[in-house]
């Protein structure tokens, strides 16, 4: 990994010693997880922060088609950018991932670019957005690769017909061009990521097969195909055929193979009479090639044991087996009212709030009695809110 070329305001010594107290940020996180520390001196160095509520589709799915607050476009469901700076300001110098997802579409936001040149400052972070790529912008899809951001773009068909249907107000000729787009930049820079998140459902499920094909047709190298949940969707799905199931996700296994696009599932509906010795061979995700944090000076990364961490890191995800949690030690979430929650598994509809960005600061809400406490729950197996429970029962992937 070359040291970044695109942050004039930085010597190369700079850069180097802004990369190397990530490291050591994440090394002491580490230490102190497997003391059991429960006020560390580290600081969270993985985050969602939600930039928006507001969104310019409505998506059958998506309480967005039909809780009364989302009808209209409300400036109040925006973080305002003076929030923005001061909180990146506090999060990101230390940050090796930062992902700008929200409730809403994040591109939508009239300072977007603004809030991109400000991302500029602070070298080393892996972005990642979930989008529906709805904005017709190419110069703004092309700066995003650039930057090497990794987007998850939500698609849900595989023609203009099914997309349109339930993606309320996308035109899927402007997604094409998106895409498009994405390809190029991805090409030009060498750098830069995008996968398919497709949320399947009754509509939509006789189309996973042409959606694995629309993603290899722009160089899209995963689909990740998830059950819909929530109200009448889900059991609409559990309720359809399971020979159909079965045999539609054995298409797009297979157009998966035949193409090399990795193809992903969530839950065991689609896959429970598939071959797994297919299911092994296609289903791997895919990691970007080039991203922002990576190892800068392996000799220093090799002294500092970060290959072996980082691998230990991974498989924390393994909540069940390892009976603790490292998100308490490494993670925060921030929503559009700069409300600090603990876990991307506890957001939208009822966070647990540990702060305030706003009126706090970083520091004093990371080591806060609320968050201690928080702390001390799941790094001694004592989780209390039922979701920490379900993850302590069940949880083998984040």
């Amino acid at each position: 990994m070359a040291i970044l070329d695109n942050i004039p305001s930085y010597s190369e010594a700079e850069l180097l010693e802004i990369w190397k107290r990530k490291v050591q940020n994440i090394r002491l996180s580490w230490s102190e997880y497997e003391q059991g520390k429960i006020q560390p001196e580290s600081l969270p160095f993985k985050a969602i922060v939600e930039l928006t509520q507001n969104c310019n589709f409505k998506c059958v799915m998506c309480p967005q088609s039909w809780e009364k607050k989302f009808q209209k476009y409300d400036t109040n469901l925006n973080m305002p950018i003076e929030t923005f700076k001061k909180l990146a300001d506090q999060l990101f110098p230390l940050a090796t991932f930062v992902d700008l997802r929200g409730f809403g579409e994040t591109t939508i936001l009239s300072y977007w670019d603004e809030a991109l040149e400000y991302l500029e400052k602070f070298p080393y972070v892996d972005w990642h957005l979930v989008t529906n790529l709805g904005v017709p912008k190419p110069q703004m899809w092309d700066r995003l690769m650039k930057m090497g951001f990794s987007l998850g773009f939500s698609c849900d068909g595989g023609t203009a017909e099914t997309f349109e249907k339930i993606r309320v107000r996308s035109k899927f000729s402007i997604i094409q061009k998106n895409l498009e787009a994405i390809k190029e930049a991805r090409r030009k820079y060498g750098k830069g990521f995008i996968y398919f998140i497709s949320t399947i459902q009754k509509d939509n499920i006789h189309e996973m097969k042409a959606i694995v094909e629309l993603a290899h047709r722009y160089e899209v190298p995963e689909v990740q195909f998830k059950i819909v949940q929530g109200w009448h969707f889900q059991t609409d799905i559990e309720a359809y055929n399971k020979s159909a199931i079965q045999k539609f996700s054995l298409e797009a296994l297979e157009a998966g193979k035949a193409l090399g696009v990795s193809v992903i599932f969530n839950n065991h509906l689609f896959t429970e009479k598939i071959n797994p010795e297919l299911i092994r061979e296609v289903s791997r995700y895919v990691y970007p090639q080039n991203p922002n944090f990576g190892v800068l000076d392996e000799k220093y990364w090799n002294e500092n044991n970060m290959q072996e961490i980082d691998r230990a890191i991974i498989d924390t995800r393994r909540v069940s087996v390892h009976q603790k949690c490292f998100k308490p030690m490494s993670f925060i979430y921030v929503d559009y009212e700069a409300k600090v929650g603990t876990c991307n598994h506890m957001m939208y509809p009822d966070m647990l709030v540990m702060g305030n960005l706003k009126s706090q600061d970083l520091g004093s809400i990371w080591n806060s009695p609320k968050y201690l406490d928080f702390r001390k729950q799941l790094l001694t197996r004592s989780p209390r809110d039922p979701r920490c429970q379900w993850c302590f029962k069940h949880r083998l992937d984040d």
